[in-house]
């Protein structure tokens, strides 16, 4: 790793990366983790480090749990059901509406917001020429963003796939 990612830094690379683990603790019971604690140093010298700790774990509230998980699945009435509760709860009755967020001479629209939570369906987010910007500013406008109705792909839907990893990454 430090020799493939001193050549990356070398060559000017910027690297965007998150990790459940502070540096310190990346590949802490490994084998002959000795040998990877100078990657540790590597990246801690070249990269500026963030920790995006929160006093809320938002996968472990049980309003947003259905049977022991945080998603939703398969996509059918209940899931949806439970989607639109979930939005109810999370805007505290207040009427969503649709709207939009104006940011760098365009809008992006937004089918329904309210109170901080906004809701769109995946063809919303990850079928069109949206980007990193445009995901920056939903996560600067809103506390919480549902995404509904992602469907199964294979290698033929990579854009869409792309868009999606993209989302998750920004989030």
């Amino acid at each position: 790793m430090r020799r493939l990612f001193s050549g990356l830094f070398d060559a000017g690379v910027v690297m965007v990366a998150t990790s459940n683990r502070a540096p310190e603790e990346l590949y802490k019971n490994g084998i002959q983790r000795d040998i990877f604690l100078p990657f540790i140093d590597d990246l801690k010298d070249k990269c500026d480090i963030h920790d995006l700790a929160s006093t809320i774990d938002y996968r472990r509230l049980k309003q947003v749990l259905i049977e022991g998980s945080i998603y939703s699945h398969p996509l059918n009435q209940e899931t949806d059901h439970h989607m639109t509760y979930l939005f109810s709860a999370l805007t505290e009755g207040l009427t969503p509406e649709p709207g939009g967020i104006d940011f760098n001479g365009r809008r992006l629209e937004v089918p329904l917001q309210a109170g901080g939570v906004s809701r769109f369906t995946f063809k919303d987010l990850c079928e069109g020429p949206l980007g990193a910007e445009d995901y920056l500013a939903l996560a600067e406008e809103y506390h919480t963003v549902f995404v509904t109705d992602i469907p199964e792909m294979d290698r033929d839907d990579l854009e869409p796939i792309r868009r999606l990893i993209l989302l998750i990454d920004t989030f």
